[in-house]
């Protein structure tokens, strides 16, 4: 895998309970585009990938680090970017106007783009309530398995046994993941869900609800996990606003909401 794609990868992982700013250089400074290292250990053949404040997807020789080909959106990305068996691109959008969430790899839209950038398929999934964020996975009949947040009071989340320390005066994001069967050009089907709120154990609280213990139950999500409350500091969270992970609007509560933070989904 070429170094550029490392990079990018390295930049969204340590966010969510980082204390130190990844050393990624200044973000406001303009660096030298275009190739930046050649070597033999990079795997030949081509690499797609949208940078996270563009709105292009670029497609590049990884030996000369030519551009072979582009696809441009409105939107800036979420977290994937992926080619079709039919040779459209699929990629995830970055819906601006859902204030709820405000995380890392936040989307709520699903594009399909033909080869000559036409968009044949633009469905948004974003609201209050839920959002689609980071990645999706194509299942073998077409249809799209994809991680949403739904949003849950501070409320709700101690009535469930999460930890008061754990829990933001705005509530938190678990997540789901939705099967969609796409209807284009704007529709979808949901076929299918599962949500990590339904598949919880505590053992903080007696009067809440899903107490018991977790060592007893492996095939349940602990809701707070044996962890301590997370911490993000005022330059971590300038430093990825500058990167364009997160919101210039997000605050370090935001991410805290981010309950569980799933960056992929596969399908086996």
């Amino acid at each position: 895998m070429p170094n550029a794609v490392l990079v990018a990868c390295v930049t969204g992982l340590c966010l969510v309970g980082c204390t130190e700013a990844p050393d990624v250089g200044d973000a406001t400074e303009e660096l030298p585009r275009g190739l930046r290292l050649s070597t033999p250990d990079a795997t030949s053949g081509y690499v797609y990938y949208t940078p996270l404040i563009a709105a292009i997807t670029y497609l590049i020789e990884t030996g000369s680090g030519d551009v072979v080909h582009t696809w441009e959106s409105d939107y800036a990305p979420s977290g994937f970017v992926y080619l079709l068996d039919n040779g459209n691109l699929l990629r995830g959008g970055r819906e601006p106007d859902v204030s709820v969430f405000s995380g890392g790899g936040q989307g709520g839209r699903l594009q399909e783009l033909a080869w000559d950038g036409e968009v044949v398929w633009d469905y948004e999934y974003a609201s209050e309530d839920y959002l689609l964020h980071h990645d999706v996975a194509v299942l073998p009949n077409g249809n799209i398995l994809a991680i949403a947040w739904e949003a849950k009071s501070r409320e709700a989340a101690q009535q469930m046994g999460l930890r008061p320390e754990m829990t933001p005066e705005n509530g938190v994001w678990p997540d789901m993941i939705v099967e969609f069967e796409p209807r284009p050009p704007n529709g979808a089907r949901i076929v299918w869900e599962w949500h990590m709120w339904d598949h919880t154990i505590q053992n903080h609280d007696p009067a809440a609800s899903r107490y018991g213990e977790p060592a007893e139950h492996p095939e349940l999500i602990d809701m707070n996990g044996e962890r301590e409350a997370p911490e993000l500091s005022a330059e971590v969270l300038e430093r990825v606003q500058a990167l364009g992970y997160v919101p210039e609007e997000s605050a370090p509560d935001d991410l805290e909401s981010d309950l569980m933070h799933i960056n992929a989904v596969n399908y086996n």
